[in-house]
């Protein structure tokens, strides 16, 4: 298996943050501006905490599942 060099990897990882954060920005932005002009408030109040929670643990789940793949990848390698 060929071996890669340790700053090249790391400078390819700073290279793929810097672009997502560019794009996140321009997503956010355009969402940001359909949301703005869509939004006709109602009146109407929900209780968002059931569903953040469930988002919550989609997330603890992925995370963990994860972390568990890369320690395997990690001892097998």
């Amino acid at each position: 298996m060929a071996s890669t060099n340790p700053r090249q990897l790391q400078a390819n990882k700073m290279q793929l943050k810097k672009e997502r954060r560019m794009f996140s920005t321009s997503d956010d932005s355009a969402m940001m501006k359909q949301v703005q002009s869509t939004h006709a408030p109602d009146g109407r109040e929900i209780d968002v905490k059931p569903l953040i929670q469930i988002v919550d643990e989609i997330l603890i789940q992925i995370i963990a599942r994860s972390v568990e793949g890369h320690q395997h990848d990690h001892v097998i390698n």
